[in-house]
């Protein structure tokens, strides 16, 4: 059994040791065991259910702490949340599709979804929808826990709307698998998850563990959790998929926040090197408190991010409720229009027209109002009918501090007058 010396780390595992044995400051983590034709595989120990914090490990989990519960704060003053959770939804299902190599755009996500699109769905797009369509019907339930049945469930569809129907979709794997592998076989492989003898034991513990109310910070325990998942490798493919989805879901069960407002998989891509580095470090040298340390800096990084993108999505909220398209201004029809851009920021006349069951005449009008304000621009993509975009929504929904901060240099650099040559 591997053991790491953790000085920051206390555990009390699965076994019940005693308090004494848990101040040493042993975590176990898992073994090399056999398997197929005399390769190694690691199986992980099961996780703690009880875990103290010391030194730089506590104020790094306090601090990751902090900056969700302001992201939750931001989250309960945005004053339309169905139309931030369906934005923050997407942006996610993005993140986590162009991890995996299939990247689309934020604005052809929402024109596939919405038909208004001409051109045939890429992966990318087919796999962001999937990722968000299994997302919004899993946050339904996910508050009652997560199951075995419900994790296979999302492997089905996932695979079955990206790749088609296979026989291995929605299904605990049969085989050896690895991952990593310079020449395609096990013995060059960077890691190989447990023998699929001991998937069913491992994944009932997990979802165990993920369900429990433990000693620990909730933030620790989906660290943990998410961790034994891609550890493990249940399926044989699409195991990152899920993972990320699985601890999407955790997070938002945890009210951490209450919605996906962490896209917690565009920080794994913003860190996709150093994620995989602290991952295979576990089981060669049982770093875990690096693994703990590294998803805590980057969930406080992405939470600081995200709040920041909400500041600017709420003044642009208000600043549209307050335009007002129709001559009252501030009327419901100019609530009910608001709340459909920040629901999806694309439309077209017909969606205008079933929204708000206005007549033909009306629905043009609005439109021209709509852009007249500068609150949406035609698209310029292929479309099947004349499609207006809120260009402002999807750039703050992307947007960096960094970003801006660079903008706003370069812009008060080139209002700098010159200095007057001497005579």
């Amino acid at each position: 059994m591997m053991r790491q010396s953790v000085s920051s780390l206390t555990a009390e595992g699965s076994s019940r040791e005693s308090c004494d044995r848990a101040r040493v400051g042993l975590l176990s983590v898992g073994k090399h065991v056999q398997t197929i034709i005399g390769a190694r595989a690691f199986l992980p120990s099961r996780l703690p259910t009880h875990l103290r914090l010391r030194g730089r490990l506590a104020s790094e989990v306090a601090d990751a702490t902090e900056a969700v519960q302001r992201l939750t704060l931001a989250c309960e003053r945005f004053p339309y949340k169905m139309g931030l959770f369906n934005l923050l939804a997407r942006a996610e299902a993005r993140a986590s599709a162009a991890i995996d190599g299939s990247d689309a755009s934020l604005l052809e996500i929402l024109m596939y979804e919405k038909g208004l699109s001409a051109a045939a769905p890429t992966v990318g797009i087919r796999h962001s929808v999937a990722y968000a369509s299994e997302f919004m019907r899993g946050y339904q339930c996910c508050h009652s826990g997560i199951s075995l049945e419900r994790i296979l469930d999302a492997h089905r569809t996932i695979t079955c709307q990206i790749g088609g129907v296979s026989r291995h979709s929605g299904t605990i794997r049969d085989k050896q698998t690895w991952l990593g592998s310079s020449d395609g076989t096990i013995f060059a492989a960077a890691y190989v998850p447990p023998p699929p003898e001991d998937v069913g034991g491992l994944m009932r513990d997990l979802i165990s563990f993920t369900n429990g109310n433990w000693d620990m910070p909730r933030l620790v325990q989906a660290a943990l959790s998410h961790y034994q998942f891609e550890a493990i490798q249940p399926f044989a493919e699409w195991n990152g998929t899920v993972s990320r989805l699985l601890l999407a879901l955790t997070l938002s069960s945890y009210s951490l926040p209450r919605m996906p407002a962490l896209v917690v998989s565009e920080s794994f891509l913003r860190t996709q090197s150093e994620y995989e580095q602290r991952f295979l470090a576990v089981s060669k040298t049982g770093d875990i408190e690096g693994w703990l340390t590294y998803f805590m800096r980057a969930m406080a990084n992405q939470a600081r991010l995200v709040e920041y993108r909400l500041r600017r999505l709420h003044s642009l909220y208000w600043r549209y409720r307050r335009c007002g398209v129709t001559r009252v201004g501030r009327s419901r029809t100019d609530t009910v229009l608001v709340n459909l851009l920040f629901r999806a920021p694309v439309i077209n006349r017909a969606l205008l027209r079933d929204v708000l069951n206005a007549s033909p005449n009306i629905s043009r009008n609005l439109m021209s109002g709509i852009v007249a304000k500068k609150m949406l621009s035609t698209c310029q993509r292929p479309t099947k009918t004349r499609v207006l975009v809120a260009n402002e929504i999807l750039e703050a929904l992307c947007s960096s501090p960094l970003a801006q901060k660079d903008m706003n240099v370069r812009t008060r650099a080139r209002r700098v007058p010159r200095t007057p040559k001497a005579n």
